[in-house]
């Protein structure tokens, strides 16, 4: 009796353990198709290209801003990122050239990201859809955000987003998703993104 207890009290918590999971990957999922990062790769980790990354970074999300300023959809950004894509690339280039002799690369494609935090927010690890920009070989740090909803683009040094980027981002995600990405200190919601993490080893 004891033991069949034990396997039942198991076969519980097998279950809840599986349903965990793949809720926490449905989730992530859900929220992965509705927003659009920006990844740039420096050519390596010496602090010269470390510090030409930032520059790059800077040069194209001062273009890119006003372009995607009154974008209300993913669809639209990506239709906008897409008929500006060779100009983008074109910035990264001018910059890069001005300081070494590296080549820019730069495409729309999905990636593998691991668990990340920027300002506020927190996205889960696993694939999203993103504006690379490969700096040299990209071996080194990477830089990233979310161009839509437009969480790049903060209020100056200080890193915080206006309240129209996170009612924007808010509007995008159901609440379930909102508050994934939203409370990334509430336990319940730390071993979710641990999960994810080990799913996407």
């Amino acid at each position: 009796m004891f033991l069949k207890n034990i396997r039942h009290i198991f076969l519980v918590i097998t279950i809840l353990l599986i349903s965990f999971v793949f809720y926490s990957a449905s989730i992530q999922k859900s929220i992965s198709s509705k927003v659009l990062r920006l990844h740039i790769l420096a050519n390596s980790n010496s602090s010269f290209d470390q510090e030409l990354k930032l520059k790059v970074r800077d040069n194209v999300i001062n273009y890119v801003t006003p372009l995607l300023k009154d974008s209300i959809s993913l669809s639209q950004t990506k239709e906008i990122i897409s008929r500006n894509i060779d100009n983008i690339n074109a910035i990264a280039q001018e910059t890069v050239s001005k300081y070494s002799n590296y080549k820019t690369c730069i495409y729309l494609a999905s990636s593998k990201f691991p668990t990340k935090h920027y300002g506020n927010f927190s996205f889960p690890a696993g694939n999203y859809e993103a504006l690379k920009i490969i700096i040299g070989e990209g071996k080194g740090n990477n830089w990233w955000c979310v161009m839509f909803p437009p969480l790049c683009f903060t209020n100056g040094s200080s890193g915080e987003f206006d309240k129209d980027s996170e009612e924007q981002l808010k509007d995008s995600l159901s609440d379930k998703e909102y508050e994934l990405v939203n409370n990334y200190e509430k336990t319940d919601i730390k071993i979710k993104f641990k999960i994810l993490e080990w799913l996407n080893k």
